[in-house]
C-alpha cells in the first residue's frame, strides 16, 4: 500500500505503557534526565511531547518544550516580538503534556538561526536528549531536512532522536 501523501490528514499516535517505558529504560533509552522537545508548529509536536513525558517519567527528569522565533539579522536579538500562533504552538504542547499527566516548561527562544538556539537551550538546561520532529520536504526533486535538523546532529553534546512525520516517500510527480 503506497505511503498517505502529505496533508491526508492520516496520523499515527505515538501511545507508550508503562511497560514500554520500563523496557526502554533498560535499553538505556527511556532513562534520559533532561529532555528538549523542539516545536516547529507541525502535527508531530504533539507526538513529540507525548513520547519525551513518556521517556522522561520513569527517570524523574523534566521535559523543556521550546519554540525557536528566528529574529531578523536586522533586529536586535532582544528585540520584542510577538506572534499569536507561537502561543497556539505553546498551549498545544501544554495540553499534550497534560495529557499524558506530566509536567513540562515551555518557553520562547529568541535567536538568529534555530539550529544554535536549539542547541545552546539544551545546553543551557543539561538536557542529554533533543527530540526533533522532520516534516518530509523536496527541494528541485530531493528530499531536504532544511539546516536545523543538520546542525542539531553536528553540534549537540547529547543524544538527537529526529522523528520523521508519515507523509510522501518521494518528490511529487510532475504535472502535465
Amino acid at each position: 500500500m503506497p505511503a498517505p501523501a502529505m496533508g491526508s490528514g492520516r496520523r499515527t499516535v505515538v501511545t507508550l505503557t508503562d511497560r514500554d517505558t520500563r523496557a526502554l529504560a533498560k535499553k538505556g533509552i527511556a532513562g534520559q534526565r533532561n529532555i528538549l522537545v523542539a516545536l516547529s508548529g507541525t502535527q508531530i509536536d504533539g507526538d513529540l511531547v507525548r513520547m519525551a513525558c513518556f521517556m522522561a517519567k520513569h527517570s524523574k527528569g523534566r521535559v523543556y518544550v521550546v519554540h525557536v522565533l528566528e529574529v531578523p539579522r536586522n533586529l536586535p536579538l532582544d528585540a520584542p516580538m510577538q506572534d499569536p500562533e507561537v502561543d497556539a504552538i505553546l498551549d498545544r504542547a501544554l495540553a499534550v503534556a497534560e495529557e499524558a499527566n506530566y509536567e513540562v516548561e515551555a518557553e520562547v527562544v529568541q535567536a538568529r538561526d534555530a539550529g544554535p538556539g536549539i542547541v545552546d537551550e539544551a545546553r543551557d538546561r543539561d538536557c542529554s536528549l533533543i527530540l526533533l520532529g522532520l516534516v518530509p520536504r523536496y527541494r528541485f526533486g530531493r528530499f531536504d531536512m532544511s539546516h536545523t535538523i543538520p546542525y542539531v546532529l553536528e553540534h549537540a553534546d547529547g543524544r538527537v532522536f529526529v522523528v520523521r512525520e508519515q507523509g510522501q516517500t518521494g518528490p511529487a510527480p510532475a504535472r502535465p
